[in-house]
């Protein structure tokens, strides 16, 4: 997320941007040359190369063919950025702070090439042991916390059914999980790995943890002992 007092660092006036918020426009793409399209060719298929945001108005020219500021890009910037010839795939942060609804993801689908994929990041309400309070200050334990069922219902099929083949790697970004979690490493990965095993089988999942202390040969296990498809 960028602060919008510090978007003339990347070009553009005032009133032009003014101007773009007032009355959106469809983002053209840049023009490419030639050592860009060639780099983009030679890329092995199965590698997929891209951002956490398609949201950057610093790309202009060299994603987009003008320069807008970053509520536009976000609403009207993912055609250009999904032309772009080594972009690839872009993240979808913004699941992390409230679920998407498959309506929301079809119509990010819609809007790129049929390789592109999206990596997901699954809502705090299942990765966050705690409901936070005022400037995230742990308030109560989240009776939610790694419920498969829930993510599962809010997440998962709302990515698959939104999406469809256009899904990449579903992540389970876990913030910071207190030091009654990080002190018993060997329950944590017990846990995850109960609620890995219960989530739907045939989608990539990905775990992605903040507390150092829960990372380990305890959790290597665990996660080898998960079904395949579930990546660290």
């Amino acid at each position: 997320m960028f602060v919008r007092n510090q978007l003339d660092l990347f070009g553009g006036s005032a009133a032009a941007r003014t101007a773009h918020d007032a009355s959106p426009a469809r983002v053209p793409p840049a023009a490419f040359d030639e050592e860009i399209v060639a780099l983009g060719r030679a890329l092995p298929a199965k590698l997929y190369l891209g951002t956490s945001s398609w949201a950057f108005p610093g790309w202009a020219g060299i994603v987009y063919g003008e320069t807008f500021p970053e509520p536009v890009l976000s609403r009207e910037g993912l055609r250009a950025y999904a032309a772009h010839p080594v972009l690839s795939c872009a993240c979808i942060d913004r699941g992390y702070y409230a679920p998407l609804s498959a309506t929301e993801l079809a119509r990010y689908a819609a809007q790129v090439p049929e390789r592109f994929r999206f990596v997901v990041k699954a809502p705090a309400l299942v990765t966050d042991a705690f409901i936070r309070g005022e400037r995230g200050k742990p308030a109560a334990d989240n009776p939610r916390f790694l419920d498969a069922a829930f993510a599962t219902d809010h997440f998962i099929g709302p990515c698959i059914n939104g999406l469809g083949a256009k899904a990449g790697p579903l992540v389970f970004q876990f913030p910071p999980l207190g030091r009654a979690i990080v002190r018993d490493p060997a329950r944590f990965a017990a846990r995850l790995h109960r609620f890995l095993d219960e989530l739907p089988a045939g989608q990539l999942y990905a775990i992605e943890l903040r507390d150092p202390g829960l990372l380990g040969g305890t959790l290597a296990a665990a996660l080898g002992a998960t079904r395949p498809g579930v990546q660290d």
